[in-house]
């Protein structure tokens, strides 16, 4: 049955601006009413907005309605890059980068493209000072993709966003706290003392600033990833029983969207009841809620589930699981082989073979293992960072 908001959408589209029905869609997403999402962006691609075409091809990625479509994405993120739309060049080169949804990898296209999409962003923010260019812009020097990695530029941009007082779509606004906040209570609650009074200053001002627009969104009640995000932040912070608050609300909104299909909150669901996030440990709800995002095509639930498996004693389905993922055109899959190569999870350890996985991983644009292949004994390093980010056993 259709809700109220579909019909909402379809009368109000033919007056929209130029973006709007994109926000609009993108609100109804976020309420977890996907048919009208679907009904604003349909109608924003057939006006030819670039927006709205990378607002769907995300969704579509997301497997919204129950099955993820990385081909169809992929063709909406191709008229979106034609319309002219940095954002749809620099989707598309993420897809060519990592063979999803593309016939094959094309680095040297995805490498044009990510400077044809930083070109168009900074030329619109330098003529508009458009709030939608300054978060490409701050992803880009934060990936170091299109542009020189730069983390003061990121910074600058995310302040820029938070700063602005005009209505910009909440993702912006999100990623920008989420961004800011982050960095600044690694400077101020971290153990990097080595951080000078001018840039701790800083970080104070930046910690209320992303703290204000977090907790903001965050009580809503709408948007899973504002409450996550919130959740992260309270905990950098030094607010663990606020910080389990939201986190149990965050994972309250991924069960409600995954019972209404969304397939990338399934597999989110499956992740934190896998880890007790949110919730009770629970592995076989999880492993429920896993497989049934695998069945839609997720990725990431593949990369997942691997390691659920793995830990229970299936080697073969694990590495069956990564294969899959990796075939799907998601690097983190390689970063999973290398760890459990380096720890002989599954067979025996093997440090050159740890090592061919995370270069190919880097190949795919995956950033930890650029991080890491930067190190002098790169194996090394790897097994330091899963131990730090949880993906290896204690």
């Amino acid at each position: 049955m259709k809700s109220k908001w579909t019909f909402i959408a379809a009368a109000l589209a033919v007056f929209a601006r130029a973006g709007e029905l994109a926000e609009r869609g993108d609100e109804a997403y976020w309420r977890g009413d996907f048919a009208a999402a679907r009904a604003f962006y349909e109608e924003g691609v057939a006006q030819g907005d670039g927006e709205a075409m990378v607002s769907l091809g995300e969704a579509l990625q997301d497997g919204f309605e129950g099955k993820v479509d990385n081909a169809a994405a992929v063709r909406l993120f191709r008229m979106a890059d034609e319309a002219g739309y940095w954002w749809g060049s620099y989707n598309l080169a993420d897809a060519l980068v990592c063979g999803c949804g593309v016939d094959k990898i094309d680095a040297p296209a995805a490498a044009t493209l990510r400077t044809k999409a930083v070109r168009l962003a900074r030329e619109a923010y330098e003529k508009t000072k458009s709030p939608d260019a300054a978060y490409l812009l701050a992803i880009a020097h934060e990936e170091g993709k299109g542009a020189v990695e730069d983390e003061d530029a990121t910074a600058e941009y995310c302040r820029y966003m938070l700063r602005m007082d005009i209505a910009m779509p909440k993702c912006e606004r999100l990623y920008a706290a989420s961004t800011l906040g982050g960095a600044a209570a690694g400077i101020i609650f971290g153990e990097d003392d080595d951080d000078g009074e001018e840039d701790a200053v800083q970080a104070a001002k930046d910690i209320m600033m992303a703290g204000y627009w977090l907790g903001k969104f965050a009580k809503e009640g709408v948007n899973p990833e504002a409450m996550s995000d919130y959740a992260d932040f309270c905990m950098d912070t030094g607010k663990a029983k606020r910080s389990r608050k939201y986190d149990r609300m965050a994972f309250g909104a991924f069960l409600e969207r995954a019972e209404k299909g969304s397939v990338a909150d399934m597999a989110r669901a499956g992740e934190w009841l896998a880890d007790g996030i949110g919730c009770t440990k629970d592995a076989a709800l999880a492993e429920k809620w896993l497989r049934k995002a695998v069945d839609a095509g997720d990725a990431m639930a593949m990369v997942t589930l691997a390691n659920v498996v793995r830990k229970g004693g299936n080697s073969a389905e694990a590495w069956g699981l990564l294969a899959r993922a990796l075939a799907a055109g998601e690097p983190e899959a390689l970063w999973h082989m290398a760890v459990w190569a380096a720890f002989g999870y599954g067979g025996e350890k093997n440090d050159s073979v740890a090592l061919k996985f995370l270069k190919k991983a880097a190949d795919m644009g995956y950033k930890h293992a650029e991080d890491v292949l930067e190190e002098d004994d790169p194996v090394a390093a790897l097994r330091d960072a899963a131990i730090d980010c949880g993906d290896a056993d204690e």
